[in-house]
């Protein structure tokens, strides 16, 4: 209909983006209190 319907249609179709993203978000917020490490608790939790 307007442009923000349209805009907002990929991520409501598509509901794995927005557990991606919340991922993401996990992963952003691990990394300034893990700096010495890649092995982040949200990397091993993924794969499930």
């Amino acid at each position: 209909m307007d442009d923000r319907d349209d805009a907002m249609a990929p991520f409501e179709a598509d509901l794995a983006s927005e557990r991606a993203l919340r991922a993401l978000v996990i992963k952003l917020s691990w990394q300034p209190m893990r700096p010495d490490t890649g092995d982040l608790p949200e990397q091993i939790e993924r794969d499930e």
